[in-house]
């Protein structure tokens, strides 16, 4: 399930493009290639969200509209980031002025010089405030850009205050409830990863197969 939302998402992005530039219709080989996958898979992915084409193709705004709301990404959703230091300040920045159906509107920090700061246009709060802020604003998906040793007692922070949602930007491995969805994000992996495949298979290194 998690590499077919990974391609809807792909193609989300890709065809939103598409509709910036006014192109009404799609093929399937065309998502296909964008996904590195046959075109075969790509008409299941649709099927699976009840979205059909036919012989001429997809048309790009009616199908965009259909993996947005597959997605939930057709609502604004609220996001808190833990951990204002260089990585969390990068992150709100992307963010900033970023047309995303998500919206990153509360840090937060235990370091005191940096709560009730205005960064990029997102007001940063003491963590002992994280439950009431996160009750008063709705938010239901937190990022985690702490040190490795603080993740897990931020993430029962997050578990306790009724968030459902982690992208966890730390190399620990974080211990929730299975209710509770984790994304984990560690740049120094993929790094490495990389720097193997090029050592090892030079030119014929490539992108990572789907799984």
């Amino acid at each position: 399930m998690e590499r077919t939302i990974e391609r809807l998402i792909l193609f989300k992005r890709y065809l939103k493009e598409m509709n910036r530039l006014k192109v009404d219709k799609i093929r399937s080989h065309e998502l296909a290639e964008i996904a590195g996958v046959s075109a075969a898979q790509v008409r299941q992915d649709l099927m699976n969200i009840g979205y059909s084409g036919n012989q001429r193709g997809y048309e790009v705004k009616p199908l965009t509209e259909s993996i947005e709301h597959f997605l939930g990404t057709d609502e604004v959703q609220n996001v808190a980031i833990i951990g204002i230091g260089n990585l969390g300040r990068s992150i709100i920045g992307y963010f900033t002025g970023y047309r995303s159906m998500f919206r990153i509107i509360a840090g937060f920090d235990r370091n005191q010089r940096k709560t009730g700061r205005v960064i990029h246009g997102c007001k940063c709060y003491s963590i002992d405030d994280f439950e009431r802020v996160v009750n008063d604003k709705e938010i239901s998906i937190a990022i985690i850009a702490v040190p490795a040793p603080s993740a897990q007692s931020v993430a029962d922070i997050c578990i306790r205050s009724g968030i459902r949602g982690i992208v966890n930007f730390t190399p620990m491995r974080l211990q929730v409830p299975e209710s509770i969805y984790v994304s984990d994000v560690d740049i120094a992996v993929s790094l490495e990863k990389v720097a193997f495949f090029v050592s090892n298979t030079g030119n014929e290194a490539t992108h990572e197969p789907d799984r």
